[in-house]
């Protein structure tokens, strides 16, 4: 995983492919985007607004065909992550969302304020859209970048 300023996400270029198409289709939303999807080379995204959940509410997931990337624009979210070696699926795979539901504790909690990004891999379980103390309202970017080579079977 990796959380860093949003700034700062071209730093992480090696790692995460196409993410600088994927931040000049954000930047071309302008600074206040409402929600929609936009497809760029190598993935797409889609802008999310709502309003966090408690914890107890969420489930865990993880991906195979993407590298998750989500961009706070406006508000704060708590993520919670845990190795996905550690939990338990709930359900199988579904190939379709690219998503695998997983359930278990143990996990690390971050808030995580406007202007701060994070990027969970397909060994990342995480849930995300979490009550940071109370319950706030959010606006983000989630980026799907496409994993190389058609994902991976650790998801």
């Amino acid at each position: 995983m990796i959380i860093c300023k949003s700034e700062c996400l071209r730093n992480y270029a090696g790692s995460l492919p196409g993410i600088g198409a994927a931040l000049e289709a954000l930047e071309s939303l302008g600074t206040d985007p409402r929600p929609c999807r936009v497809a760029f080379e190598g993935g797409y995204l889609f802008i999310q607004e709502g309003m966090t959940a408690p914890v107890e509410a969420g489930m865990f997931e993880a991906h195979r065909k993407y590298i998750d990337v989500q961009v706070l624009l406006k508000g704060c979210e708590r993520i919670l992550w845990n190795d996905l070696k550690a939990l338990a699926p709930e359900g199988g795979y579904n190939e379709k969302t690219d998503k695998l539901v997983l359930t278990g504790s143990g996990a690390i909690a971050m808030d995580i304020p406007a202007g701060m990004a994070w990027a969970a891999f397909p060994e990342d379980a995480h849930m995300a859209c979490r009550d940071p103390g109370r319950q706030s309202r959010f606006l983000k970017a989630v980026i799907k970048l496409e994993i190389p080579h058609g994902g991976t079977k650790e998801a």
